[in-house]
């Protein structure tokens, strides 16, 4: 992360010292190479800041969508461990409220069932 925050500074001299050694070689005065290697420096600066800029924002975007599906995965895991308990208690109440009827609640209630238990007490 320490090379993200030096990227406009090393390229802004990397571009000027690169302008420096052209003007240089093609015989330019050395006020003008100076003049060159400052404009060169400055503009390539802004560049490497948009860069940085531009790395920066997709890192923390990574590192946001990642806190988010840790988020929900953790949410998910609540979610269940909370459902569970209830499942238990759920199942306990149905079991206290009619055990002589082979756990069978209120909510599970099949005529057929109760119609064949009359006949076969009627029968006997």
């Amino acid at each position: 992360m320490d090379y993200i925050q030096r990227i406009p500074f090393i390229l802004g001299l990397l571009m000027a010292i690169i302008a420096g050694i052209v003007c240089y070689e093609r015989g330019v005065e050395q006020q003008e190479i100076y003049l060159k290697m400052a404009i060169s420096m400055m503009a390539f600066f802004a560049i490497g800041v948009l860069i940085r800029n531009t790395i920066q924002k997709t890192i923390d975007e990574i590192k946001s969508k990642e806190a988010e599906e840790k988020e929900d995965e953790s949410n998910k895991k609540e979610e269940l461990n909370d459902a569970k308990p209830n499942e238990n208690k759920n199942t306990a109440a149905k079991n206290m409220a009619s055990p002589a009827a082979n756990h069978v609640s209120a909510d599970d209630f099949q005529p057929l069932n109760v119609s064949k238990a009359i006949r076969s007490e009627l029968k006997k």
